[in-house]
Parts: structure tokens; sequence; C-alpha cells
């Protein structure tokens, strides 16, 4: 592994680490609360499963499980459907992201960036952010998503709901 990306991985896992294992110990103790009594597991960015107590070490490992998950899932339709080659596309409030199942299978990446508003490393597009030397689903991440909620109040403002904590500018106002 080169210097770079064995020392970016360590320090954005140590940037997440007291966040992740914080809001995970408090998940694990409302479901305790409210009766849930079952095993807790969570995706990875590499498509696998991971207990809460590894997560809360190794967060670094989660940081793209959202958009796995959906090529997981966009897989097994896939497979249902007798379809072997699928392009996953995942459009949110302030990104969208892709990935191609050839042959009825996801690629695989050892490594990728984030942090630069895109997520890259894949052979789809490289380049920018915090390297990460973790293996994940291979996906290629634009800066536009389609997925924020705005609307004309009474007055004719322009107001918004914050979509992953960033605030929807005024550039909406003129449509």
């Amino acid at each position: 592994m080169k210097e770079y990306e064995r020392t970016s991985t360590t320090v954005i896992n140590a940037y997440l680490l007291p966040v992740v294992s914080s809001y995970l110990a408090s998940l694990v103790r409302k479901l305790t609360e409210i009766g849930v009594n079952a095993p807790l597991l969570l995706m990875q960015s590499n498509g696998g499963l991971t207990t809460v107590e590894q997560a809360g070490r190794l967060p670094c490992h989660i940081i793209e499980s959202g958009p796995a998950a959906g090529v997981v899932g966009a897989q097994a339709l896939s497979q249902a459907s007798g379809i072997d080659d699928v392009v996953s596309f995942d459009m949110g409030g302030t990104t969208a992201k892709a990935s191609l199942i050839e042959n009825g299978m996801y690629s695989r990446a050892v490594e990728y960036s984030v942090g630069a508003g895109i997520m890259v490393g894949s052979r789809l597009l490289t380049g920018a952010g915090y390297r990460l030397k973790v293996p994940a689903i291979d996906l290629a991440e634009v800066g536009a998503g389609g997925g924020s909620v705005v609307w004309l109040d009474a007055g004719g403002r322009c107001r918004s709901v914050r979509v992953a904590q960033v605030q929807v500018q005024a550039l909406y106002v003129t449509g």
C-alpha cells in the first residue's frame, strides 16, 4: 500500500470513529428500548455485511454503504429478471451515482476517493478527494443530484429543506 493512501485512510477513519461509534451505540440502545432483539448487521461499501461493533471500529468501510446497497439490490433484480448487463443508477439530493453490472456481477474497486463533491476511483472516473484504501463496489459519482426539496412560500420566497446538511441555495429561485 502506498503511504499517502494508508495515511489518508487512517486519518479519515479516525475522524469518523467518534461520530459513527456514538451513533451506532445510540441506535443499538434505542432498538433495545423498543424491544428489538435481533442481530444488527450493516452494509459495507464493498457490498458485504458487518457487525455494529466492527463498523464502529472501522467506519471507513461503511462510507459508501448506501449506494453499495443499491447496487447489490440492482444485481439481485437483474439476476431475477435474467438480464446480465445493467447500469445501476442512484440519484440523491446532492449526488448521482452509477455502477455497471456486467455478466451478472458488479465490479469492485480496491480503493476510491471521497470528499471532493465527487466520489472517484472507479474505472469509470478517477481523480479527486481523499484516497481510501478499502474495498468498495465500483461507483462513479457526480455532484449533481435531483432530490432537493424546494417550494415557494406564501410570500413568493424560495424555501428548502436541508439535504445532507447542505442548504439549498437561491439558484432555485429562477427555476
